[in-house]
């Protein structure tokens, strides 16, 4: 088992990696959202007490974990993985125009009526990654009465849900930014129904279903956002989420999870079903 000294020195290797290549000259670091910035330097210090980074200021942190780097001003500027993280949906879709993150939720298995929509370009929200990512983890957090703790987040009291399929759903969800391509226009849909979750990101599976499946093996094709996530507890256990994922369905005794690949649309789709092969326990 790696040890959190362990995981600091592999992820402070891969983040000092030069991010001159993705600096966004026209958004400095600044210009993102300091509410999302804020909201992930305190979920980075809840995962780990003591982290590093904890007494730079917010432009030299952004730049340590990836999300900032000096322009050619001397200045310091967003990068493109730290825009889809922390900035808006209106500076992220000056650089990726097909940019979409939703969630619908259906009150049956028809997809026909749907009682929760919530879109990155609806303007009431930041429409960022980071904050759509907590907005629907919570939303099937409630839908699944998973159990939680409390903890001190925001200067508030709030629920941390904990246990096995937290870490699926979990996995599942980060995937979709981790090997999203934001260049093409299907975009990310989270979509829940009584029956069934579905994880689709655009783009197609960089090593291929079986290799996908396989522990130990993984191809983000966004490396730093992945790392961003890494810092705050979610895909430390790199190569293993997916093959964990179909592990923790077959333990629970739930319908197997299925990877489909539309080559037409361009996009990739993890389903998980809610339904029990036979009697089993509760789901969580």
């Amino acid at each position: 088992m790696i040890d959190r000294s362990e995981i600091y020195a592999i992820l402070n290797d891969m983040l000092n990696e030069s991010t001159n290549r993705n600096i966004v000259e026209d958004v400095l670091w600044f210009d993102l959202s300091l509410d999302t910035i804020h909201s992930y330097r305190r979920r980075h210090k809840i995962h780990y007490p003591r982290p590093p980074w904890e007494n730079l200021d917010d432009a030299q942190y952004l730049i340590r974990i990836g999300a900032a780097g000096e322009g050619r001003d001397n200045k310091v500027h967003a990068t493109l993985e730290g825009l889809l993280m922390f900035g808006y949906e209106e500076q992220i879709r000056r650089e990726y125009p097909k940019y979409s993150l939703k969630y619908i939720e259906y009150n049956s298995s028809s997809n026909i009526d749907w009682i929760e929509h919530i879109s990155s370009s609806s303007g009431t929200w930041s429409g960022n990654i980071y904050d759509f990512f907590f907005i629907v983890l919570e939303k099937l957090y409630s839908k699944l009465s998973l159990p939680f703790k409390l903890q001190t987040l925001d200067n508030s009291i709030v629920r941390i849900p904990y246990g096995t399929t937290l870490f699926a759903i979990r996995e599942a969800l980060a995937n979709c930014f981790t090997n999203a391509d934001f260049s093409i226009p299907s975009g990310v849909v989270i979509t829940s129904a009584p029956n069934y979750l579905k994880f689709s990101n655009p783009g197609e599976i960089r090593i291929g279903k079986k290799q996908m499946l396989q522990d130990g093996i993984s191809e983000p094709r966004n490396k730093a956002i992945m790392k961003m996530f890494t810092l705050i507890g979610i895909g430390e256990r790199i190569g293993l989420g997916i093959p964990e994922i179909f592990r923790i369905w077959e333990n629970k005794g739930l319908t197997t999870p299925e990877i489909t690949e539309d080559q037409k649309q361009a996009k990739i789709t993890i389903t998980l079903p809610l339904e029990y092969r036979a009697r089993s326990t509760n789901i969580v």
